[in-house]
């Protein structure tokens, strides 16, 4: 039996994509098997637990999502083969607002000039 523990320090919790992707990768490196795996979460703070239901219906729901999401983003790329993005074909954000939660302000054209020693814009 095979059993996962996402332990969250924070706020933030798990869902069920990710407990279907810690069961796929299971079953990719060690072959184990839907049926006995058991994927949970433990909030730290909290001192609660929760536990996610994962079934052959999910990964399969799951494996889609994936593919799905991996065409979508071969789509944006210049030339899919070699895996070749070219930075002009992405329009930038318009809503400042936006940017100043963005987790790519330091490369971004658009606000790398005002970022500074760990300031967020």
């Amino acid at each position: 039996r095979w059993v996962i523990v996402d332990w969250k320090t924070g706020s933030g919790s798990a869902d069920d994509l990710q407990a279907a992707c810690y069961v796929m990768y299971l079953g990719h490196a060690y072959g184990a098997k839907v049926e006995e795996t058991e994927v949970g979460e433990s909030r730290l703070l909290s001192a609660s637990s929760h536990v996610y239901p994962v079934d052959q219906q999910r990964l399969e729901i799951t494996g889609a999502r994936i593919r799905s999401s991996a065409t979508a983003m071969k789509a944006l790329l210049r030339d899919p083969h070699q895996n070749l993005a070219v930075e002009t074909d992405f329009p930038l954000c318009e809503d400042r607002r936006i940017c100043k939660r963005c987790n790519y302000q330091r490369v971004c054209p658009a606000t790398a000039g005002q970022f500074s020693s760990g300031t967020r814009v």
